[in-house]
């Protein structure tokens, strides 16, 4: 059933400021989607890698088996949070974003 799993803030501990958002959705394929979003200025800290690790244990208690993940082609930093997440490169998809045709990696995790 598709719909929304899990979200949650991204919060520096330090001050609870808000930097981003982490989710596990279930797309029209029936696949789960791991997605993020982080403020630029947050970038490079591992803040995402660290939301991801933990957003992976709750899919784990959860019993979801097999995790999909999705980038922006040249996005490096975000191909190496989902690399550091332990997803395996599975191909290129187009995708509509921002109302244009954009090529995405995608990823798996099993």
């Amino acid at each position: 059933q598709q719909g929304l799993i899990a979200a949650y803030l991204i919060c520096r501990r330090s001050d609870e400021q808000v930097m981003g958002v982490i989710s596990l959705k279930v797309m029209k394929t029936n696949e789960v989607n791991l997605a993020y979003w982080l403020g630029e200025h947050y970038w490079g800290q591992g803040f995402c890698s660290e939301a991801g690790h933990i957003l992976l244990d709750i899919a784990k208690d959860l019993e979801i088996r097999s995790i999909i993940a999705l980038h922006l082609a040249g996005n490096e930093p975000s191909q190496q949070v989902i690399l550091r997440l332990g997803f395996q490169l599975t191909g290129q998809e187009v995708h509509n974003h921002r109302g244009q045709d954009h090529t995405f990696l995608a990823y798996a995790l099993t």
